[in-house]
C-alpha cells in the first residue's frame, strides 16, 4: 500500500517538476533562447505597475480628488485587464494549446482568458460613466462580470479537483461541495446587510459566489502548497481574487456603486497582482 508521502511526493514530482519543465521550456520558446529577459520583464513590470498604483490610489483617496481616480481609472481599467488576459494567455498556453500543457498552466490560461473577457466588462464601465444617465446600466456591468468571473473559478475548480484526486487525502465531491456551500452561504448572508440597490445585489449574486468559490480554492492550495514552489504565484492568484472580492463585497456593505472610482481602482489593482502571478510561475 502506497502511504500517503509517496503519493505527497509523488504529486510534487508531476505537478510541481513538471510544470518547471513546462515554463523552462516556455521561456526558450518565448524568447529565442534569451531565458533572462523573458524570466525578469513581464514580473518586473506588473510590479512595478501594481506598486504605482497603490501609491497613486492613497495620494489621490488622502487628497479627496475622486473626479482625477474616476479619470484615471476611466482608461487603466480596460487597458489592465486586456493586457494582463493576452499577455498571460500568450505565456500560457506556448505547446500546449488553449488550456496549457498541465494542470498548472491550464488554471493559468483560465485566469488570462477570464480576465481577456472581463476587459469587456472594463470597456462597458468606462462608456457608462460618461453618459448623462448612468443608473439604469449598473445591472448590466454586473452581468457582464460574470463570464470572466466564472473562468476564473473554473481553472481554480479544476485545479483544486486535481489536486484533491492525486494527494487522496480527502474526498472529491464533499470537498467541491463543501465549497459551493461556503460559498453561496456566505453571498447570501451578505446580500441581507443592506437593503437598497436590490436590484445590483441580484445581479451580482452569481459572480459573487464565483469568487467566494475561487478564493477558498486558491486559499486552501495556497495552505496545502506553502512550503512548495508554487507558493509565490499561488499566493499573488489569492491577493489578487481577494482585492477583487473586497471591491466587489462593498457594493453590498458600503452601498457603492460598479462606476466609483475606488470601486474601479480596487480592480485595476487586482488586474496587476494577477499580472504579476501569471508572469511569475516560470521562475518557481
Amino acid at each position: 500500500m502506497v502511504s500517503i508521502v509517496h503519493v505527497k511526493r509523488i504529486f510534487t514530482d508531476l505537478y510541481f517538476g513538471k510544470t518547471h519543465i513546462a515554463y523552462w521550456n516556455l521561456s526558450l520558446d518565448f524568447n529565442g533562447g534569451c531565458i533572462v529577459t523573458r524570466t525578469i520583464k513581464f514580473p518586473l513590470f506588473f510590479s512595478i505597475a501594481s506598486i504605482v498604483m497603490f501609491i497613486v490610489l492613497i495620494l489621490i483617496v488622502l487628497s479627496g480628488n475622486n473626479v482625477v481616480l474616476s479619470y484615471l481609472t476611466l482608461f487603466t481599467g480596460p487597458v489592465a485587464a486586456f493586457t494582463v488576459g493576452t499577455i498571460g494567455l500568450k505565456l500560457h498556453t506556448k505547446g500546449g494549446g488553449i488550456i496549457g500543457s498541465d494542470q498548472f498552466s491550464a488554471m493559468n490560461s483560465f485566469f488570462a482568458l477570464g480576465t481577456i473577457v472581463l476587459s469587456l466588462s472594463e470597456i462597458i464601465t468606462s462608456i457608462v460613466w460618461m453618459l448623462p444617465d448612468k443608473s439604469n446600466y449598473y445591472s448590466i456591468i454586473l452581468i457582464l462580470q460574470f463570464p470572466g468571473l466564472l473562468l476564473w473559478s473554473l481553472g481554480t475548480t479544476s485545479y483544486f479537483h486535481a489536486c484533491i484526486e492525486a494527494l487522496g487525502c480527502y474526498d472529491v465531491k464533499k470537498a467541491m461541495l463543501s465549497v459551493v456551500i461556503i460559498s453561496v452561504t456566505f453571498v447570501v448572508a451578505l446580500s441581507q446587510v443592506r437593503d437598497t440597490y436590490i436590484v445590483g445585489i441580484l445581479s451580482g449574486f452569481p459572480s459573487m459566489v464565483a469568487l467566494m468559490i475561487t478564493t477558498l480554492t486558491l486559499g486552501w492550495l495556497l495552505w496545502t502548497f506553502k512550503g512548495g514552489r508554487l507558493r509565490q504565484p499561488l499566493g499573488l492568484f489569492f491577493l489578487a481574487v481577494l482585492v477583487f472580492l473586497i471591491q466587489s463585497m462593498s457594493l453590498y456593505v458600503f452601498d457603492m456603486l460598479p462606476i466609483d472610482s475606488l470601486e474601479r481602482a480596487l480592480t485595476v489593482e487586482s488586474y496587476l497582482l494577477l499580472g504579476v502571478a501569471l508572469a511569475l510561475p516560470q521562475n518557481v
